[in-house]
């Protein structure tokens, strides 16, 4: 789809359509089924634990084809909101798996529950959770968990592979697909109120 069908969509269609019909399918603009399965089993095969079809979802650029907002780099670079995915572009992946969650939970809480004072806080990792995403750059950085670290780790290795053409992959974890959902919906319906605003 070109940009003008894209933003018309958004702006007429609601934006939890939009999720279900466009986000949520695995059909990705940049983005192949083999390189998703590629990704799968690496990460599957580095956290010990099995990501099925159903846990694992391209998102952003590489899924529609455009960054949908504007964004600028920690090095100051700005990229304006509706950009064509290029060879700049990173590929964000949700992983969608209860079982990969529970164990990094589990290994945040047993940290947590060793440091002096409660609550807490790591970042802003807990006002991520609450929407049932565990959000990696907020993680403590001088703590090595299992779990999280060999997921996390493996991800990292993914930028470097020649199937999925060396390009940066970020990673993020959720407790399942309804989460996604609900974070994909809040950002359409965010698009669809700027859209109104030009």
């Amino acid at each position: 789809m070109d940009i003008n069908q894209l933003k018309n969509l958004i702006r007429t269609m609601n934006p939890n359509d939009f999720v279900e019909e466009y986000i949520i399918p695995k059909s990705y603009a940049h983005f192949s089924h083999d390189q998703l399965d590629y990704v799968r089993n690496k990460i599957s095969e580095a956290t010990g634990i099995s990501i099925s079809e159903d846990e694992i979802y391209v998102v952003g650029s590489a899924n529609i084809g455009y960054g949908l907002f504007n964004k600028k780099t920690k090095s100051g670079q700005n990229y304006e909101a509706f950009r064509e995915f290029s060879k700049f572009s990173d590929v964000d992946i949700a992983f969608a798996s209860s079982t990969l969650f529970d164990k990094v939970w589990g290994e945040i809480n047993s940290y947590a529950n060793l440091q002096q004072f409660m609550p807490h806080r790591m970042n802003k990792l807990g006002d991520y959770l609450v929407y049932g995403w565990l959000r990696p750059d907020q993680f403590p950085k001088n703590v090595r968990f299992n779990y999280f670290d060999k997921w996390n780790d493996a991800v990292k290795e993914l930028s470097r592979e020649k199937i999925l053409g060396r390009r940066k992959i970020s990673g993020a974890l959720y407790r399942d697909v309804e989460f996604i959902k609900k974070y994909q919906t809040r950002s359409i319906a965010k698009c669809k109120k700027d859209l109104e605003l030009i």
